[in-house]
């Protein structure tokens, strides 16, 4: 192996994102150790010479083939709780074919988790004001209540103190 092949090699292997790279029959070119990880493929296994179905399901290299020269998609790993953002990538003349793929599990999840927070929260909210205008119908009918006695009471109380009015002045 020359010696830049091999600084290639070790460079690509370096990138944290996983890279494959096809050709157009959907073979394998290449693939860094970021992508072998992220498709649970052992290290030693070779993967180049390949076709990519053997390691990925390939709809997304064949929307390439179909017109498109980029486009990105979120998935999640068949069986996996393992969560992919690919972005897919070609030359203008279709000769290489590009995934590169990074781990998102961790965001989907903080996401996930932010929705079942907010769901949550609205509930909370929604009981919260379902007690107060309880309450709030309690009180008013209690009031309402009260003032129905009190207007009863004063009305009584009147009738009782006029009688005896009219007739010290009568």
């Amino acid at each position: 192996m020359k010696q830049e092949e091999w600084n290639d090699n070790m460079i690509f292997d370096l990138i944290p994102d996983g890279i494959l790279a096809v050709n157009r029959d959907f073979v394998i070119i290449r693939m860094n150790r970021s992508a072998r990880q992220l498709l649970s493929i052992r290290e030693e296994a070779v993967c180049e010479g390949n076709a990519v179905a053997s390691v990925m399901e390939d709809d997304g290299f064949r929307r390439l083939l179909g017109g498109r020269q980029q486009f990105s998609n979120t998935i999640q790993l068949p069986g996996k709780n393992i969560w992919l953002e690919r972005s897919f990538h070609c030359d203008k003349e279709q000769t290489v074919l590009l995934c590169v793929m990074r781990d998102v599990t961790g965001q989907r999840i903080r996401e996930e988790q932010l929705k079942k927070d907010l769901q949550h929260a609205a509930e909370l909210a929604g009981t919260l004001n379902e007690n107060h205008l309880r309450t709030v119908r309690d009180v008013s009918s209690l009031l309402g209540e009260n003032a129905a006695e009190m207007q009863i009471l004063l009305r009584e109380l009147k009738e009782a103190i006029l009688p005896a009015e009219r007739t010290e002045h009568g």
